[in-house]
Formats: C-alpha cells, structure tokens, sequence
C-alpha cells in the first residue's frame, strides 16, 4: 500500500479517484498553523484538546501532527526520564500530549520538502526589497540596518 507524501495529496495510491480529487482541495498548510498556534499560545495539548479548542474534529487536524513533528515544528512532551507524558481524552484512552518547538532553527534541518527553507528565502527576498525601496527615497544606512535585522 502507497501512501501519500505529505507535500502532495492527501490521498493513498490505492484509493478511489474521488479521494484524490478531494485531497486536492485540503489547505494542509493552514491546517499545520492552526496546529502549530494553538500548540503556541496556549502549551501542550493531546489532538484531541487541540481539536477542540479549534472547533475541528480530530479526523481533520489528527493527520497534521506526524508531519509537524517530521519538520520540527512540535514534539511530543517528555518527563525528565524521557518518557512521553500522557492524558486522558475523552474515551479514558491516554492521548499523547504535544508541544510547540520554538527552535526555529531545528526547522530547517528536518524539512523533507524544503518549505521551510523556501520560505525563508522569500522572506528574505522581500526584506532586500524593501531595503532598496527605502534606499530610493533615503540613503540613511541607520534605516536598512534596522530592516536587514528583520532577516531570518
């Protein structure tokens, strides 16, 4: 069995042709930064809570969490031991709980797509924009070096 590349749609190989023409219409990206956000502002949370507190099921940001763990943008949380903490979700199940990374910087080492890094690279592109706008209609080096500090 085939499964999909989380780059591309979201469907396997061996499913129907309308699987895949529905894959296409998911907006990954902006289900990874509702993810990411809530994981932000508001600490650790199991799927489940994280769900919730979007007001999305579980069935639609479950499958966001293994590939923002692949790319370094949460991780589970751990005791001091190393081992996973865990909470009850609803069912009484233990759901593992998941944290936002910080560490901008462990982004770009594990991004298989290289979005990360191409996004980076547009940022930055448009702050050497901005830098040569602001250089036509003042040429004070104080004002770009203030904006080159906005690089990442």
């Amino acid at each position: 069995m085939t499964f999909f590349d989380d780059n591309k749609g979201g469907a396997r190989g061996s499913d129907p042709r309308t699987s895949h023409d529905a894959a296409k219409l998911v907006n990954k990206e902006a289900k990874e930064r509702i993810v990411r956000h809530a994981l932000r502002d508001h600490g650790p949370m199991t799927m489940e809570e994280v769900s919730d507190y979007a007001g999305m099921s579980i069935n639609t940001l479950g499958p966001r969490f293994a590939p923002l763990r692949r790319k370094n943008h949460i991780r589970k949380s751990r005791f001091t031991d190393g081992s996973v903490i865990k909470r009850p979700g609803a069912s009484g199940s233990d759901r593992e709980v998941h944290e936002y990374q910080p560490d901008k910087t462990l982004w770009l080492e594990n991004d298989p797509g290289g979005y990360e890094e191409r996004r980076r690279e547009n940022f930055n592109a448009g702050i050497d924009a901005a830098i040569e706008e602001v250089r036509r209609w003042d040429d004070t080096d104080e004002i770009v070096e203030d904006i080159r500090k906005l690089k990442i």
